[in-house]
């Protein structure tokens, strides 16, 4: 029997008490004391990815949770937000069905700062929100998760600071090559679309030097079926017309009337194609360089056509009925009608290198240099746009099930859908503040960033573990 752990141990096992055991069990005559020196014990899989992740939090300054691949490839999770969401005091957005954007301890993803491999890096929002699902699950090693701040740590993350980390050739104990394809079907476009991940990992000069090289594309295709409501405005009871009898059993000075309802249809296409590259070498035996980088393009093209209703003003509803918090359970409605086209696109690329140099002067003091530049390009052109058709107010009742809400039209708002001569055109715009990919502008950003700390961990220092040093200048345009 072959046991594992996470670090290589040598481990005397004293084998003769299970097979003494399971002989006298079975009436057989127990066999002499034997010894068995087990030379190397590793662990892989969930359990590994689990204690390194423990080690991670356990050696923490700070309070920190962390998430470690299980192997190459397998970050838990198809989404980076996705497998972040498990921690304790995280959750995120969805855009599309997927992970986006994070929320830590309550605080938004403005209010977070995410690093990779501890450098600043560029999203496409345009803004300090980092999208997590421009890149692909299978490029993460591990992430580290602080929810306080210590001095090594950039400023800015009130809410947490993210750090994700990559794989790096020299970090692996043997040369690795990997494969992975997968297939997707949607139930709601009823395709199948594909996923691939590769990379190879090769070291030479005796160990000395590594070089890996990894790349995923993934092609998806969604449809999302939807009724919304979009936004409950605050209204004085006084000013409504409230339906016979005991409509308003709370009471409320203050009503909730639905500013507009949305009933459509979206179709989503997302492609995602990654690729990256990382160089290691050993120049001495008491120093280390890191060049790495990498290149990703995201193309989100999604088209929503809907019917939509507005009739968020108290002259516009009647016989409306109020559950005790004030909120509308029902009422008529006289609203405009339109049909709604919107496109939404999110063509992004981003890229980014770095250089690092982790060296150990002597057997007390580390250094470590590092500079990197990442840049994000998200051009907003007719890939992102709007058209309204509608034509004059029509009769319409709204209903509040609580869990489920829907609009119910006239026969004559019924007849009006069916004649394309009663539309007249509303709104029509594309490019640049059209739709919400990315607030409807185009992103071009750059970051340059130079950092050098330091570690002086005395072998004999009493209390003191060690000290940290170190300075940091970004740039950002």
């Amino acid at each position: 029997m072959k046991f594992e752990r996470s670090k290589s141990t040598a481990t005397t096992v004293s084998a003769a008490v299970s097979s003494a055991l399971l002989g006298a069990s079975a009436g057989y005559a127990p066999h002499a004391w034997s010894e068995e020196t087990l030379q190397e014990v590793v662990v892989t899989g969930i359990r590994a990815g689990l204690e390194r992740a423990q080690d991670i939090k356990r050696d923490a300054v700070g309070i920190e949770d962390a998430i470690a691949a299980e192997d190459l490839g397998k970050f838990p999770d198809s989404n980076i937000a996705e497998a972040l969401q498990r921690v304790p005091g995280v959750a995120i957005d969805r855009n599309g069905g997927e992970g986006q954007f994070v929320t830590i301890r309550g605080f938004g993803p403005a209010f977070n700062t995410v690093l990779l491999n501890g450098r600043p890096i560029e999203s496409e929002t345009g803004g300090r929100e980092f999208s997590f699902d421009l890149y692909p699950s299978e490029l993460i090693a591990g992430a580290e998760i602080f929810k306080t701040g210590t001095a090594h740590l950039d400023e800015g993350g009130i809410g947490a600071t993210v750090n994700l980390k990559t794989a790096k050739p020299l970090d692996l104990p043997d040369n690795k090559a990997l494969l992975s394809a997968q297939a997707h079907y949607e139930d709601g476009s009823r395709k199948t679309t594909p996923q691939v991940f590769a990379l190879i990992s090769h070291k030479f000069n005796d160990g000395k030097m590594g070089v890996l090289l990894s790349g995923s594309y993934q092609d998806r295709k969604s449809q999302d079926d939807f009724l919304t409501v979009e936004g409950w405005l605050p209204t004085p009871v006084s000013s409504l017309s409230l339906a016979p009898g005991n409509s308003n059993p709370g009471n409320a000075t203050t009503a909730f009337i639905p500013r507009s309802t949305e009933s459509g249809r979206r179709i989503q296409e997302r492609k995602r194609a990654n690729v990256q590259a990382a160089f290691q070498a050993d120049l001495s035996d008491t120093s280390r360089l890191t060049v790495d980088g990498f290149y990703n393009n995201f193309k989100v093209i999604s088209s929503a056509t809907m019917l939509e209703s507005y009739h968020g003003c108290p002259s516009c509803v009647s016989n409306v009925v109020l559950d005790p918090n004030g909120t509308v359970l029902s009422e008529d409605v006289m609203s405009e009608v339109g049909i709604l086209n919107r496109l939404e696109g999110r063509p992004t690329q981003t890229y980014a290198f770095g250089v690092n140099l982790d060296m150990h002067p002597t057997g007390e003091l580390q250094t470590v240099f590092d500079a990197s530049y990442s840049g994000s390009q998200a051009p907003q052109t007719t890939n992102n746009g709007q058209a309204v058709m509608g034509f004059n107010p029509g009769a319409s009742t709204f209903t509040n099930g609580g869990q489920y809400s829907y609009l119910t039209y006239s026969g004559a708002v019924n007849q009006q859908l069916l004649n394309k001569n009663d539309y007249l055109a509303h709104v029509a715009q594309y490019g640049d503040q059209a739709g919400d990919g990315t607030s409807g502008d185009s992103v071009t950003a750059r970051m340059y960033s130079v950092r050098f700390d330091g570690t002086y961990t005395p072998q004999d220092g009493g209390l003191l573990k060690n000290i940290r040093f170190g300075t940091e200048y970004t740039h950002e345009q």
